[in-house]
């Protein structure tokens, strides 16, 4: 299948600051769907500067069979607008992932209508079954994690299982991405601590990879990307000390 993932543009000058680096979820969907077979476009609002309008006019020139949103809930309101555009444009299934629907789960469909999907949890097998559910393959009903719509209402099919090894995820696709001097690197995922201010949207369960891993990915980064920076996105890099060390 042909799929657009797409990150909104800044709403305002002060949102720019967000964009200094790429985005870690996004980059490994789309690294997700491409072993799989399928056909990845990224329309980036964030580092290659697209607009609303560039964005949409792009999904409407690709037709891809489906699209992939991602947000946090500050970029909520620029992800309804480019689901609307594209939307009055083009008839395609798009799913909206990311931070804010993982907080706010089926409100994020029941407040924008033009959502046929949201996806709860981790995105890498998620969005891989969702394109084989669209492909006639298998049924949406039998996805954990999904949000759709069934007889005019918003259905969660329950929280997924977090994968059995993150060793086994391809690497980010960055070379999909406009990156800058930074580049992120996430070495496990989830935090045990209950810090009332934090969304805990990856759990409360740490989920390691292992440092050999961690230390493939780094190499290959600098040997593709040459970053000045690579930035730790751990909730609790050092959780676990002598792994840290």
């Amino acid at each position: 299948m042909r799929v657009a993932l797409i990150h909104p543009p800044p709403a305002s000058e002060f949102d720019k600051h967000w964009a200094r680096f790429p985005v870690l979820g996004l980059a490994y969907v789309a690294a997700a769907l491409r072993r799989a077979g399928h056909e990845v476009t990224l329309l980036d609002g964030k580092l290659a500067g697209l607009s609303v309008e560039q964005i949409r006019d792009a999904v409407v020139r690709e037709r891809p069979d489906l699209v992939g949103v991602t947000c946090m809930t500050v970029e909520y309101p620029m992800a309804v607008r480019i689901a609307t555009e594209i939307k009055a444009r083009l008839d395609v299934p798009i799913a909206i992932g990311g931070a804010h629907v993982n907080a706010v789960t089926a409100q994020a469909l029941e407040e924008c209508d033009r959502f046929d999907f949201g996806c709860v949890g981790e995105g890498e097998h998620l969005v891989n079954e969702l394109a084989d559910a669209l492909g006639g393959a298998r049924a949406v009903d039998e996805i954990p994690g999904l949000l759709h719509r069934r007889d005019g209402r918003v259905v969660f099919n329950g929280p997924r299982a977090y994968p059995e090894s993150y060793d086994d995820l391809p690497f980010p696709a960055w070379d999909l991405f406009r990156v800058g001097e930074q580049i992120p690197i996430l070495t496990h995922r989830g935090c045990p601590f209950r810090c009332n201010f934090c969304g805990h949207n990856s759990g409360f369960t740490a989920r390691f990879r292992s440092p050999e891993n961690v230390l493939e990915e780094i190499a290959a980064i600098i040997a593709r990307h040459r970053p000045a920076v690579i930035r730790f996105e751990d909730e609790t890099f050092g959780l676990n000390p002598r792994r840290t060390k």
